[in-house]
Order: structure tokens, then C-alpha cells, then sequence
């Protein structure tokens, strides 16, 4: 394998099962809270105890929240996934693109992005 093929990221490797998942929570948090980049303003602590009281519901032997029907599992993963947006991702493009603004002024109308 080439220097050039190593740096890149192989996305066969992230199984479509935690994809599913992760896209059926966001889609449950988007309907909640009326915005897919609400997240954007939660402070990064409350991503970490929201994960963390998921975790810990599953060591009470609760596989699904209640509210969502969705494995607890899944929405720690997704909270994590928040976490790791912010820290490692490259966020700023969309603080910085007026594209997002209209889609986030559209999105506060009609409650739904279609992508």
C-alpha cells in the first residue's frame, strides 16, 4: 500500500448496522428538537452525561430508551459522535458558510432538511 492510500480513510471499515442506528437517532433528535445542528449548541458536557446515562441505563439491563424505542447503545454513540465533531472535526466551514445559515433559517420553518 502507498504512502498516498494510507492516509485516507477506509469507510468500508464503519459497519452500516452503527450507521443505521446513528441516522435513526439523529432523525428521532431532529424531529425532537426541530434542527439537525442543534447539537452545534449544546455545551460538549452535557453530550458527555447525556452518553453516559445511556451507558449506565444499560447496566440497569434497559436495552431501549423509552422515549425513543432506539437502543441505548445508539444514542451514546451518538453523543460520542457529537464529542468527536467538535474535537476533531473540521467544524469550521460551517460556522463560516452562509449556506448553512439559509438551511438553518429554512429548517426553523419547516422543521424538516431533506437531504
Amino acid at each position: 500500500m502507498s504512502k498516498y492510500n494510507e492516509q485516507k480513510s477506509e469507510y468500508h471499515l464503519v459497519y452500516k448496522s452503527f450507521l443505521d442506528l446513528i441516522s435513526k437517532v439523529r432523525q428521532y433528535g431532529i424531529k425532537k428538537h426541530g434542527s439537525s445542528f442543534d447539537w452545534r449548541t449544546t455545551p460538549n458536557i452535557m453530550h458527555y452525561d447525556a452518553a453516559l446515562r445511556h451507558i449506565f441505563a444499560i447496566f440497569e439491563n434497559e436495552e431501549y430508551d423509552k422515549d425513543s424505542n432506539l437502543p441505548h447503545l445508539a444514542h451514546a454513540a451518538s453523543n460520542l459522535m457529537f464529542l468527536i465533531e467538535e474535537q476533531y472535526g473540521n467544524n469550521t466551514e460551517l460556522k463560516d458558510n452562509k449556506m448553512i445559515d439559509l438551511l438553518l433559517n429554512k429548517n426553523k420553518n419547516d422543521k424538516i432538511i431533506n437531504h
